[in-house]
């Protein structure tokens, strides 16, 4: 073939704008053997070492490049049982990888649990390798969680005042004793739509409360 025949067959028309057929094949076909290999993957369903298929599913990721933004995405094709209806019950507190992951290890890490065990003898309650900053963490955590939950909710629309949600959501964190980088660790649970969108596309470029705090009002105020 010519090179003009080459270059026409590897370019198409979509909607009026050219596009490069070879590269959408190739975004395509790399979607297409991830979609295959998470149907080897080992399922969690709730029992055994969590922590221990935590690290094989990190490994799994890696070998397929999968960034930080699609693996929270693919989370419910890797578990079934009860992990997957503990995932569809808190997935809404879960919009990242990290926060599934910490909650994910609070909820099934066999260390965590093996420490807190509670026996009755005779009305005596014996505490057993009981692990209290574990416990208190746990339950601060979820305690946390359902009060961001209430938090209102920032868009990105042109309605919202950004500068007003996001002084009433300091505020409710600082009541709440939050440092900088729990801050930025929950702030996804109060994102929707474009706000939501422009979190992740630049969650690398927000490494600090600060610096995300200004990047968010240079973009929506």
């Amino acid at each position: 073939k010519s090179t003009e025949e080459t270059l026409d067959a590897n370019v198409a028309e979509v909607d009026g704008h050219v596009v490069n057929d070879q590269s959408t094949q190739s975004q395509l076909s790399h979607q297409e053997v991830i979609e295959e290999k998470l149907r080897t993957f080992q399922k969690f369903n709730g029992n055994g070492d969590a922590e221990q298929w935590l690290m094989y599913l990190l490994d799994k990721f890696d070998s397929l490049g999968v960034n930080m933004a699609e693996r929270i995405i693919r989370i419910p094709n890797v578990l079934s049982n009860e992990a997957f209806i503990w995932y569809a019950r808190s997935a809404d507190v879960m919009p990242t990888f990290i926060a599934f992951t910490n909650l994910f290890l609070q909820r099934f890490s066999t260390k965590r649990n093996e420490e807190i065990k509670i026996t009755t003898n005779n009305n005596n309650v014996q505490m057993s390798n009981l692990n209290q900053d574990d416990v208190f963490g746990a339950l601060r955590s979820q305690l946390l969680l359902s009060h961001i939950e209430k938090l209102p909710k920032f868009t990105g629309r042109s309605k919202q005042n950004v500068s007003k949600w996001l002084r009433e959501v300091n505020q409710t964190m600082h009541l709440l004793k939050l440092s900088d980088m729990e801050k930025l660790f929950y702030i996804p649970s109060c994102l929707e739509a474009d706000a939501k969108d422009w979190f992740f596309d630049n969650y690398h470029f927000v490494p600090s409360w600060s610096l995300f705090v200004q990047k968010l009002l240079d973009t929506f105020e």
